[in-house]
């Protein structure tokens, strides 16, 4: 186990205790994505009739999707986003882009060229979390996929320093 790991693992002993840490000794020992598992883009590609989810109350959905970014109410194998997601880890370079964006997973595992936020949130639940996508009008997307956006500006700002 690298320094690193080492380092991410005490901080989440620090900040989450034992459930926390482990979280990350699955997502370091058993990664979820191991062995290339591969998603048919159709089940995480949004539905051209379907809009992004709004909401009048951003503040309160930014709320839920923190919740939800934190919670293994979404995941069936134990991982949570933040499990790789921890102070900004695991995010590619081209998080840094606005979506739609090409990522590297979503084209390894799906043949997606480039995705939305909604969508990356999908392909996280189904292949890093082995969970069944959210429903695309659902507001439980729709809170994750904010919380992802506001990520996404905190890695930037992070990023710059």
């Amino acid at each position: 186990m690298s320094f690193f790991a080492l380092s991410r693992l005490f901080d989440v002993m620090w900040m989450r205790g034992v459930a926390g840490v482990l979280a990350v000794v699955v997502a370091f020992v058993v990664p979820a994505n191991a062995g290339g598992k591969k998603v048919d883009a159709a089940v995480v590609t949004r539905p051209a009739d379907v809009g992004p989810y709004t909401a009048p109350d951003g503040d309160k959905l930014l709320a839920e999707g923190k919740k939800l970014f934190d919670s293994l109410k979404i995941s069936e194998n134990g991982l949570t986003c933040k499990s790789c997601h921890f102070k900004y880890e695991a995010y590619e370079e081209s998080f840094l882009l606005p979506y739609p964006h090409a990522v590297g997973m979503a084209k390894k595992r799906a043949g997606m060229d480039a995705v939305e936020a909604d969508e990356m949130v999908q392909l996280c639940l189904v292949i890093t979390m082995d969970s069944k996508p959210l429903p695309w009008e659902s507001r439980e997307l729709a809170a994750l996929t904010a919380y992802v956006l506001d990520q996404q500006r905190g890695f930037i700002a992070h990023k710059g320093n």
